[in-house]
């Protein structure tokens, strides 16, 4: 049973782009989706010009987004599964209690979190609320990443994400992409590996198996 795990959740005004992202990854014969909605540690910023007068909890349970309602893709496809992912990219470790604090944190299904730096990688290990650990191929991996490191996500239940579709669209970063994926490998033993898209246009889906044949001429 296959699953993409990172669906780009769509601007207000292009919903119907989901839908033909969903539509040809069931004929892909994809059993779950999952939808992405993307944050950075701006939100805080732009939360501060927004405030009114809140108190300082009301202000970090807003910061993020109540997850996009999937009812529409449930009752199409009822037997399918469908869930809310949010990701979030962070450069200060600071900043990961004010996430991992929000209320609405609890109502995403998945919790992926891209770190930008050596340092916030290292505390994302005591981080319980984390799924997933995210990186974008568009930019270099410049961390270190040891047996230890790797082991202690894995003892956490945390999965570690490939995501091609920025693979398909640029050369740098499906090198970066290839990188990253033999790393794993000789590192964890690919252990705790999913694949997901990162689709935002229905063309950037692939099959299933055509991800299993990329996967093993990586190897």
């Amino acid at each position: 049973m296959f699953y993409d795990l990172n669906i780009q959740r769509p601007d207000t005004n292009e919903e119907d782009n989901l839908k033909l992202i969903i539509s040809r990854g069931v004929k892909f014969g994809y059993k779950g989706f999952a939808v992405t909605t993307n944050l950075d540690e701006s939100i805080f910023e732009k939360n501060k010009k927004e405030k009114s007068k809140k108190s300082n909890s009301n202000e970090t349970s807003s910061v993020i987004p109540l997850p996009l309602d999937l009812k529409v893709f449930k009752t199409l496809y009822p037997n399918l599964y469908f869930f809310n992912r949010i990701n979030i990219r962070i450069s200060q470790g600071s900043n990961l209690r004010k996430f991992t604090q929000c209320k609405n944190l609890k109502k995403y299904e998945l919790v992926s979190f891209q770190p930008e730096n050596q340092d916030v990688l290292k505390a994302l290990t005591g981080i319980p609320a984390i799924n997933i650990l995210s990186f974008d191929p568009i930019n270099k991996w410049d961390f270190t990443f040891n047996r230890k490191l790797y082991n202690q996500f894995v003892n956490q239940n945390v999965y570690f994400e490939l995501m091609y579709s920025p693979g398909i669209i640029d050369s740098s970063a499906r090198k970066n992409l290839f990188t990253v994926s033999h790393m794993y490998r000789a590192v964890g033993k690919s252990k705790n590996i999913i694949v997901t898209s990162g689709a935002s246009a229905p063309h950037h889906i692939r099959s299933p198996y055509d991800k299993v044949k990329d996967s093993a001429k990586q190897q």
